[in-house]
């Protein structure tokens, strides 16, 4: 018996449960890096973005259930994604398409790219807090998950670009998917009713 995975189907459909969480955490993450080290970000505002940005604004305790849901949904936009992606580029192009600059035409053009770094950023932050606080690992293991989830292991330089990349990336994701949702779909489709006289 074999079990079918409509990748387009499952893409469309957790990403609007997704879309506000994941909204969520790469502000946060973005304000947090970018405000600590170029603009002084206080501590307490500091640790307010970073709770907001791991879930442990709901609770300690829920903090590592949050970020594996999480962590598993943006894993599953991103292989759901980028198997769409090679499918669509085995198909034969029109050899006179013109290059058109849409939602759709950027969030393609981007998937592949930050393919990689959102999927390292989804399964280090997981090992980070699940393993921390369900598997009790010390502290010396799971912060070499959290060095390469933020890319402090990088140049100061390098280091703010890249979680530059992967926050910015993510954004430029969600922003131009949003309008492809079915609900933006089904708008479309239905269009203005006219009125009646």
């Amino acid at each position: 018996m074999t079990i079918k995975i409509n990748a387009s189907r499952l893409h469309r459909r957790a990403a609007p449960i997704l879309c506000l969480p994941l909204l969520v955490a790469s502000v946060t993450g973005l304000i947090y890096r970018i405000g600590k080290n170029r603009f002084g970000l206080s501590d307490d505002a500091g640790n307010w973005m970073l709770r907001l940005h791991d879930g442990r604004v709901l609770s300690d305790r829920l903090a590592p259930l949050y970020v594996l849901l999480m962590g598993i949904g943006l894993i599953t936009l991103l292989v759901t994604g980028i198997s769409l992606f090679i499918r669509r580029r085995r198909r034969p192009q029109s050899a006179a398409s013109p290059l058109r600059m849409s939602f759709r035409a950027v969030h393609k053009l981007l998937s592949p790219i930050l393919f990689l770094p959102l999927l390292i950023s989804a399964l280090t932050g997981i090992t980070y807090r699940v393993g921390k606080a369900w598997l009790g690992l010390e502290d010396k293991y799971v912060k070499v998950f959290l060095k390469i989830h933020e890319g402090s292991y990088l140049s100061p330089k390098l280091h703010l670009a890249y979680v530059s990349l992967v926050g910015v990336g993510l954004l430029a994701l969600l922003i131009t998917g949003i309008p492809m949702l079915d609900i933006f779909r089904n708008a479309r489709a239905v269009g203005p009713t006219a009125e009646k006289p």
